[in-house]
């Protein structure tokens, strides 16, 4: 005897529903801790995530991955509950999605240039000790932790002119001076940290 005799109990619409779910409950809660923590690339496991320079692929970071996630499934949810189509549905999902992750990655990419010369001076860093997070090396961009005003920022770093080869993660720099954003870094002995 044949286990379904007139096909699965599920059809394409349940799945579509169980996807959208899923991408539901992954995303909106990420989205949520963005948005009312302030942090908006997912604190620093986005950071980590985060592919500077990298094109296309600089898109897939935590905070990016959590608009997209949330916004097609809760788009995917409301289209399908209001009787919409499954192809309708899917296709107005992925686009919200989309635009979200798109829209999110902007404002964050604006407030990362604008907030750090809008708050204070480049000439207010420089000669501040920070830590590296992520390596950097002669012709390659790493990031640094600042430690300032009871909190922390982070910088995307280069080598100042004159400096070559690796810094290693944890290792002390002293900022040089900020150019667009950019931290010029030097290395510091750890005695002067």
């Amino acid at each position: 005897m044949a286990l379904f005799t007139h096909g699965p109990p599920w059809g394409k619409e349940s799945v579509l529903i169980a996807i959208y779910l899923l991408a539901a409950i992954i995303g909106l809660p990420l989205v949520a801790y963005s948005v009312f923590s302030g942090d908006g690339d997912g604190g620093d496991t986005g950071d980590a995530l985060d592919l500077e320079d990298g094109g296309f692929l600089a898109y897939f970071s935590l905070g990016t991955f959590a608009f997209l996630s949330g916004f097609f499934g809760l788009t995917g949810l409301v289209t399908t509950a209001v009787g919409g189509r499954a192809l309708t549905s899917f296709v107005l999902a992925a686009v919200v999605g989309l635009l979200a992750a798109i829209t999110q990655r902007s404002l964050l990419s604006y407030v990362r240039q604008t907030s750090t010369s809008s708050h204070r001076k480049d000439d207010d860093f420089s000669g501040r000790a920070a830590t590296v997070t992520v390596p950097i090396d002669t012709g390659q961009r790493g990031r640094i932790k600042l430690v300032a005003g009871g909190g922390q920022q982070y910088f995307t770093a280069e080598l100042s002119p004159g400096e070559d080869g690796v810094i290693d993660t944890g290792a002390p720099v002293v900022i040089i001076g900020l150019e667009h954003g950019v931290a010029k870094v030097a290395r510091l002995d750890p005695e002067l940290a």
